[in-house]
């Protein structure tokens, strides 16, 4: 959308405002549940101040586990002109310039807790300048939900009061709103309701809004859908177990206590002058025959527990979020049954390399654009390269290797990229490295063969020579 006006920027602020803080409000759910912030367990009119605390106890966030799962094998370490290339193509300069190696966790983490995020690039001296953006702060429309780029965005405004002390003035009390179109980053003032003003523009000229939407998932229909969204039915059924977990332990774990037939001395009030409560310390006695004690059996807590566990297999199913990440439950497992356990998890971190890849691909072609370097914004060849995460054993992967080199004769220095934990750093360094010794072989020349050269210095005695020399035709 390209808006030509100031009337054209405080229509899009009216027709698009009230649809942006709709969507704000609805993410605004995921962020509370990965806080920590979630709807309590089911709570009686009559509970006691006792009883609430064991409600806000009860609340066993698991959201961030589930995000940081993930998000944490996801690592860019490289930006190649093409598939064959071992080398780092010049854009990747722009990437180390604007702190991308800190910063991309960010962005996957809000791509994954809310369904989608975004990049922003805008021009910048010497580099284009590259953020991570969050969905809360900044709304994205899409014609179609399929499309490259959104139609418009919206930051979410920031509230100007009247300062206290000064004389009343309405002209102090309003909303600053940022708005991208296709040329330019628009700021306005929203008195009121209807009344907009263009306080700046500052032109970009990309030709598209320069936000890259990021995505947890591909939807054609709708925003996509992040890891949280589907989990908030386990996690609500989840807390509640574990409160009814804590309201066991604490009134009915252990034995209680009764007793009939005493006659309690009380006051004016009527209120007991005896404290009966059973502590653990406590002895009950009294001269009365007809007073009888007694205990009641402990609560059985074991179908609790089993029920959290169970709670927990879903969860994990759900989530696509290995069980033992879950249950902690490691004892007696193989290197290959950790492994398998890892799989769907690996398929997952997998699937979002290829989706934040085609994205991360979109940034450094729009970078070239806002940078004025027409090659880097045509440059379709180019390929994110990412670090391997995934937990292997080093040895077992290392001897893998070597049989690959040795084996099926694949060169080394092909195999090295597969090294478990290597990074761009590491594999250029050893290129490096490897460079020099290939040069000092050079300089050096090939070697003097030492020992018998000639038949006059072969083995006095021995026809034809020494054993070797016959191997050799000597």
């Amino acid at each position: 959308m390209l808006l030509s006006s100031e009337q054209e920027v405080a229509e899009a602020v009216r027709d698009w405002g009230p649809v942006a803080q709709g969507e704000w409000s609805r993410l605004q759910l995921y962020e509370d549940y990965y806080r920590g912030r979630h709807r309590p367990p089911y709570t009686p009119e009559t509970a006691t101040r006792e009883f609430r605390e064991l409600v806000h106890r009860g609340v066993t966030n698991l959201t961030p586990l589930v995000v940081n799962t993930m998000t944490q094998r996801l690592f860019v370490d490289g930006f190649r002109p093409s598939t064959t290339s071992v080398e780092n193509a010049p854009q990747w300069e722009w990437w180390q310039a604007n702190g991308m190696d800190s910063r991309q966790k960010a962005l996957y983490d809000e791509t994954a807790k809310h369904g989608y995020a975004g990049c922003m690039v805008t021009p910048g001296k010497p580099d284009p300048v590259i953020r991570p953006v969050s969905a809360r702060e900044w709304w994205v429309g899409f014609e179609d939900y399929s499309d490259d780029y959104p139609f418009l965005g919206l930051k979410q405004p920031a509230r100007r009061h009247h300062p206290s002390g000064m004389p009343a003035d309405t002209s102090f009390d309003y909303e600053v709103w940022h708005v991208l179109d296709d040329a330019a980053r628009w700021i306005v003032r929203v008195h009121g309701d209807h009344n907009v003003a263009v306080a700046s523009r500052t032109a970009h000229g990309l030709g598209v809004v320069p936000i890259v939407p990021f995505r947890n998932g591909w939807d054609l229909t709708r925003y996509p859908t992040g890891e949280i969204e589907p989990l908030i039915p386990i996690q609500d059924r989840l807390n509640q177990t574990v409160f009814d977990l804590l309201v066991a332990q604490t009134y009915a774990a252990s034995p209680q206590k009764w007793a009939t037939g005493m006659a309690l001395p009380v006051d004016k009030d009527g209120k007991p002058l005896i404290d009966l409560r059973a502590w653990a310390k406590s002895l009950w006695m009294t001269s009365d025959e007809n007073a009888k004690f007694g205990s009641l059996p402990e609560a059985n807590l074991k179908n609790i527990v089993e029920a959290i566990e169970q709670s927990l297999r879903v969860y994990g199913l759900t989530s696509q979020t290995p069980p033992h990440y879950l249950l902690g439950d490691l004892v007696n497992l193989s290197a290959e049954a950790l492994l398998a356990a890892d799989t769907t998890l690996a398929k997952k971190v997998n699937d979002h390399q290829i989706i934040f890849g085609e994205a991360f691909e979109q940034v450094f072609r729009l970078a070239g654009a806002a940078a004025g370097d027409d090659a880097a914004a045509n440059d379709t060849e180019a390929q994110v390269w990412w670090r391997d995460t995934e937990p292997r054993s080093i040895a077992q992967q290392v001897d893998a290797l070597g049989k690959l080199a040795t084996m099926l004769q694949i060169p080394p220095e092909s195999l090295w990229e597969k090294v478990p934990g290597a990074t761009g750093s590491d594999l250029q360094l050893w290129r490096t490295d490897a460079a020099k010794a290939r040069l000092r072989a050079l300089r050096e020349g090939p070697q003097q063969v030492t020992g018998p050269t000639n038949s006059a210095e072969r083995m006095p005695g021995v026809p034809g020579g020494t054993p070797a020399d016959r191997a050799l035709g000597g």
